[in-house]
């Protein structure tokens, strides 16, 4: 039995968290005992843990004093690296923007990986070297293999580190269980049709969803019939019903926080927008493909090659995304589900093959 580790920040509402779990639940069936190294065992998904898999708490040194504080971190990265080693048949660093994971990924076991959840030179807004600083300072090139979950993001490292052969391509499982199961389920409110929908955490350096607002407010004025539902929460989320009081819209867009099971929401939209100025692999839009129903993006992350039959590719802006909504409204548009089995199936697969038998 092969003996797997992963680490990450904590269980929190967001597509790497679903990313995690969907990863964990997919592989569950098969022969590996596998332990989650949380920095703070805490969040939305943490119910969602397969019962099988262990979960050990990464307790920190802190104190008040900054060279101090400085000194005791170093001890207690030392110390957890020396309890782990040797223990791990393969490593995962999941969320690699905790440093000290970063480091402890590749010190513990040979066989190791760490994650690229995006396409980072976007999360940097273009500049080059602060996203080689990111790659060069949470440990990137010292791992035997760099898992992308886009397309995009593994063209970006290898452009930047053409000498380095670590990097691959591997995207985001999807539950498909789980969402077809999820969407039977009746809902508490009375949702007004046409609707369409975001699931999201509310950030809006990532997000963006302040441009679907101020698109919902272009088609508030051509007097379109439509409502927008926001699933979701986070440091922007009073700032968005500010944003959309003063553009007095509360007629046409309404918060609906976070939801445990979003699917029932999601299955009777009109279409799924998805606004983000970066993603990976955007977990709710492929959701939304597996029920059926249409996505309006920008262009972002893997979802890029699954939507030529099944919605509309904008660029990053208000207007763009306005169009795209009216072009749902007036064709009402149907698609053949997703097909996540064969999707998943590869993806199993590839992962088996590196971590090996």
């Amino acid at each position: 039995m092969k003996r797997i580790l992963f680490c990450a920040k904590d269980l929190d509402y967001g597509g790497i968290e679903i990313g995690l779990i969907n990863w964990l639940e997919k592989m569950n069936d098969c022969d590996y005992q596998i332990d989650l190294l949380l920095e703070s065992k805490s969040g939305a998904f943490l119910e969602k843990v397969p019962k099988k898999v262990h979960i050990i708490t990464y307790h920190s040194l802190k104190c008040k004093n900054r060279l101090l504080n400085k000194i005791l971190k170093k001890i207690n990265l030392c110390y957890w690296i020396l309890k782990l080693k040797g223990k791990y048949d393969f490593v995962f660093s999941y969320t690699p923007y905790v440093y000290d994971f970063s480091v402890i990924g590749h010190h513990i076991s040979k066989q190791n990986a760490i994650m690229g959840h995006t396409n980072y030179l976007q999360n940097y807004h273009g500049d080059y070297e602060k996203t080689k600083w990111y790659f060069k300072t949470f440990q990137y090139l010292k791992y035997q293999h760099v898992i992308f979950v886009s397309k995009e993001g593994k063209t970006v490292y290898n452009e930047m580190f053409p000498e380095i052969k670590n990097s691959m391509y591997i995207p985001n499982f999807l539950n498909d269980t789980n969402i077809l199961n999820g969407s039977k389920e009746n809902i508490e409110e009375t949702l007004s049709e046409p609707y369409f929908i975001n699931v999201s955490r509310h950030e809006e350096e990532s997000k963006a969803i302040s441009k679907i607002i101020e698109a919902c407010a272009i088609l508030d004025k051509k007097k379109l019939d439509f409502q927008l539902y926001l699933v979701g929460d986070g440091p922007d989320h009073e700032w968005y019903q500010k944003q959309t009081k003063k553009l007095h819209l509360e007629h046409k867009i309404h918060f609906l926080g976070y939801k445990k099971n979003p699917y029932p929401y999601l299955k009777k939209a009109i279409a799924y927008i998805s606004s983000s100025n970066y993603e990976g692999g955007p977990i709710a839009a492929y959701e939304s493909l597996i029920l059926g129903i249409p996505v309006i993006s920008t262009k972002v992350g893997t979802i890029q090659d699954d939507l030529k039959e099944s919605g509309i590719l904008v660029e990053h802006n208000t207007k763009d995304i306005a169009n795209a909504m009216e072009t749902m409204l007036k064709q009402k548009k149907k698609i053949k589900p997703f097909q996540v089995k064969k999707y998943n199936n590869q993806i199993k697969k590839s992962y088996q093959k590196l971590i090996g038998e």
